[in-house]
């Protein structure tokens, strides 16, 4: 139920414990055990919720789960996020973060259960959110101090989410069923992949910025890699427009996201 989100939800977090048990010292394999678990739970949580609610879109967009074919009952899903919920929350107390995972439930409930995701600037504004709430609890999971990750935490979420509009692109379909008002269907897919192309293009220029305003760490070749990604993914909105080419090109900007937050890793090498 979580395969189409699995990669954002743990490379991030994952890279990210792994920089901060650097800076602190601490054990990294005990961290990166149990941050895996929690920030596996975190995704399971969002997805069960978004997939409860969202029946008639993956019916369009994702015919493959569990709802839609009938392997899971509505009713099974609810217990099932009831479980994930409470796991989750055991777990963000065990590693001292249990504000952060209550955090995280209130904005997946609010973005799909009060319909905020409807809202054209409100999705990506809980994606940046949510970005957030991870990058900062994985730091902490690993050691790190809080105060001096949040500069980097709040820059990267931003930039997230100015892209994010691109994840839009290949579930016009389904979201136009569900009611929704995203950016694509608002404005048109031509004005969003213009717009696209241009911040992508736009973001090793931000990013290069905000390195030199001591806001973000870079080990040099990561940010290289992050601009090379940004070039493709400019390429790639404008040039292939299915549904499948707009689902490759989402997976360059999870790479891209994964690679910022590498880039406090390989500061420390």
């Amino acid at each position: 139920m979580v395969s189409s989100n699995v990669l954002i939800a743990l490379l991030p977090a994952l890279v990210t414990i792994l920089a901060a048990a650097r800076f602190s010292g601490t054990e990294p394999v005990r961290s990166v055990c149990f941050g895996g678990v929690h920030f596996l739970l975190a995704i399971c949580v969002f997805d069960l919720s978004n997939q409860i609610v969202g029946v008639p879109e993956d019916r369009v967009n994702k015919p493959s789960r569990p709802l839609v074919t009938g392997l899971l009952t509505l009713r099974g899903a609810w217990w099932r996020l009831a479980a994930a919920t409470v796991a989750l929350l055991f777990s963000g107390w065990l590693l001292g973060i249990v504000h952060l995972a209550l955090l995280w439930v209130v904005v997946a409930g609010a973005n799909n259960h009060l319909g905020l995701a409807k809202r054209p600037f409100l999705k990506p504004l809980i994606v940046g959110v949510q970005a957030g709430i991870q990058l900062l609890s994985a730091w902490q999971v690993g050691g790190g101090e809080p105060a001096r990750f949040v500069p980097c935490v709040i820059a990267v979420s931003a930039l997230l989410m100015l892209l994010m509009p691109l994840q839009d692109l290949r579930d016009v379909a389904g979201d136009r069923c569900m009611g929704r008002r995203t950016l694509p269907l608002v404005y048109g897919a031509r004005a969003v992949r213009i717009y696209l192309c241009v911040g992508f293009l736009l973001t090793p220029v931000a990013v290069r910025l905000l390195v030199e305003a001591h806001v973000l760490w870079t080990g040099g070749w990561v940010e290289a890699v992050a601009a090379v990604i940004c070039a493709a993914t400019a390429v790639r909105v404008v040039t292939l427009r299915s549904p499948a080419s707009d689902d490759a090109t989402y997976r360059l900007l999870v790479l891209w996201y994964t690679a910022m937050a590498a880039a406090p890793l390989a500061a420390t090498f």
